[in-house]
């Protein structure tokens, strides 16, 4: 395998609507790219720098791009047709990560790992489609099976680093109506516009309700949660690589075709909105059904979505760039 360049321009300024997700998957394919892999920011997507740079990778700057690149891989949900234009200039391998289903201009091809192909009927470029693409850290998968265990005691409840959609507060009141003795675990990061909405939840509940804010890996909160509840994107991946029950409530296009897909492999229960949450969450209650969810979900993002990624994208990417 020739040793390629690639410029991966990741969508990373802190608005509400971006966690840390994009990025997130970036550097799980980073590294398995053989070659080298220089990360593209946004001018005020600088938080992410340092995080970046101690894992070893080169950081720049939307504008500094520097000659032409053998692969460009663009992950985020704004960038216009503009921006597509311009890496395509640089670059005759331009990829695009699509989690919903839109056909981009300029792409040589779309990485649409929850994407069925037939949703793509007018794209003309090459399609990488399947859940076996999925991207996570090998942290997770490498983690011990779970203990399922017969009552459900700890639960985990995430909707991105800063809930865009506020969907966590109606969510616990809904949890609530199950009158459960449990330690429910919400990240959040605490400056969000509605933390003390969120604190405030712990005031009228049976439940045992804490906030994790500013945390990095989700690891060492696996080790103790019996279900996890998120909205489908890269959370319910990294979950399911570990092994964990997961509910999920979808807050957009992109999570709701991945949850479908989830569940049609019996790796989650999917909701559509919160009026079907006492029915998704009543599903979750048998041992035997959480069981069944722990071990297809590990044998199905088993940590190796990301090499297969890379193996595929250097099988249809173009030897010579002539851009």
């Amino acid at each position: 395998m020739d040793k390629k360049t690639y410029l991966l321009r990741v969508a990373s300024a802190p608005k509400p609507m971006i966690g840390g997700g994009h990025v997130s998957r970036c550097l799980n394919l980073a590294k398995s790219i053989q070659g080298k892999a220089v990360f593209c920011l946004d001018h005020d997507g600088d938080k992410w720098e340092e995080h970046i740079r101690s894992l070893g990778y080169d950081v720049i700057y939307q504008g500094d791009e520097d000659g032409i690149y053998d692969v460009i891989i663009m992950d985020g949900y704004e960038f216009t047709d503009d921006d597509r234009s311009y890496y395509k200039t640089l670059t005759n391998n331009l990829w695009i990560f699509d989690d919903k289903g839109e056909v981009f201009n300029y792409a040589d091809g779309l990485i649409c790992t929850a994407v069925p192909k037939e949703a793509l009927p007018s794209f003309q470029g090459d399609i990488i489609s399947g859940l076996q693409y999925g991207m996570v850290d090998q942290t997770y998968s490498q983690m011990p099976d779970p203990e399922i265990k017969d009552e459900i005691k700890n639960i985990t409840i995430t909707f991105g680093r800063k809930d865009p959609k506020q969907v966590i507060v109606p969510l616990v009141k809904e949890l609530n109506k199950f009158n459960i003795d449990a330690i429910v675990q919400i990240i959040l990061d605490d400056d969000v516009g509605h933390i003390d909405e969120v604190k405030a939840l712990s005031f009228d509940s049976k439940m045992d309700i804490r906030l994790l804010s500013n945390l990095q890996g989700l690891a060492s909160v696996f080790s103790e949660t019996d279900i996890m509840i998120c909205s489908g994107g890269v959370t319910a991946l990294e979950s399911c690589a570990a092994g964990i029950p997961t509910l999920t409530l979808p807050i957009d296009k992109g999570t709701s075709y991945q949850s479908i897909m989830l569940e049609a492999e019996e790796a989650i229960v999917n909701i559509e909105s919160l009026a079907s949450f006492s029915s998704g969450f009543s599903k979750m209650q048998p041992i035997d059904k959480r069981q069944t969810m722990s071990k297809n979900a590990r044998a199905l993002i088993d940590g190796k979505g990301a090499k297969r990624l890379v193996e595929k994208i250097e099988l249809l990417t173009v030897t010579e760039n002539t851009a």
